[in-house]
This record gives C-alpha cells, sequence and structure tokens, in this order.
C-alpha cells in the first residue's frame, strides 16, 4: 500500500477514481463501484466492472491479479439433510432457511496419514527446529 494512504480501503476508492477516469474516455454507462473490501487474510476488493476496466485495472501499479467472477451452480441439493437441520426448529429457520448464508468449508478433521502430509522430496530438518512426531493411531 503507497505511504500516501492511511487503510487499504482508501488506496482502493482512489484505484476506482482513476477508473472512474477510463470510464468517461471510453462512455461506459456505469461507473466502477466497490462494494467489498477484504482486510483480514489477504487484502483486496470485490468491484463491479466492465470487461475494458478491468483489463485497465490490470495494469494499474500494486495489482497482483484481477480476474471476472463467474457463477458456481449448487453440487448438492441434500445439504439439509446431511447437516440433519430440522425445519421445525435450531440453527435451520433461525438463519432464515439459509437465505444469504455461503457455506464455505466444512472441514471433517486432519488425517495425518495423508499422501498431503508426506515428506517425500523434502530436504533434512533443521537442527535449531526442536519438534516431535507422533504416529497415526
Amino acid at each position: 500500500m503507497p505511504k500516501a494512504f492511511s487503510i487499504h480501503h482508501h488506496w482502493y476508492l482512489a484505484i476506482l477514481d482513476s477508473l472512474k477516469a477510463y470510464c468517461d474516455k471510453v462512455s461506459t454507462s456505469v461507473p466502477p463501484k466497490l462494494f467489498y473490501t477484504y482486510n483480514h487474510s489477504i487484502h483486496g476488493f470485490g468491484v463491479v466492472l466492465s470487461l475494458e476496466e478491468l483489463e485497465a485495472l490490470k495494469k494499474t501499479p500494486g495489482c497482483i491479479t484481477a480476474y471476472p467472477d463467474h457463477t458456481l451452480h449448487v453440487d448438492t441439493t441434500r445439504t439439509t439433510d446431511f447437516l440433519f437441520l430440522n425445519k421445525a426448529g435450531g440453527l435451520w429457520p433461525a438463519s432464515n432457511y439459509g437465505t444469504d448464508s455461503i457455506i464455505g468449508i466444512i472441514n471433517s478433521g486432519v488425517w495425518p496419514e495423508s499422501a498431503s502430509f508426506r515428506e517425500n522430496g523434502m530436504g533434512e530438518i533443521p537442527r535449531k527446529l526442536k519438534r516431535t512426531c507422533k504416529p497415526g493411531i
């Protein structure tokens, strides 16, 4: 983030202001609109842009990546059964039956014996690293 900005959000708004100037040059009817700022795991923002504005954004200094959103389709219609949600009471009706709810990841746990935890191809463990390994059950 450039030192001229106190927070990322202000930087993003300045970027969008520069895109608005571009928008006027190409006579796009709808100016860019910031709708979300990401601040925790990553720094970034969600914005409504034309494809031309997206290409202009990609050329902006400090832009690492920019890409258009795409529509995802439901993979299952049985999520409520899988989660044992009760239609009469509890979480399901309290959440207005999932309206505006997104379940991103359901983690069923870590399995240490999984191939993704194998150390094949890794170098020797540095001596300064103090660790122990406990085999799985």
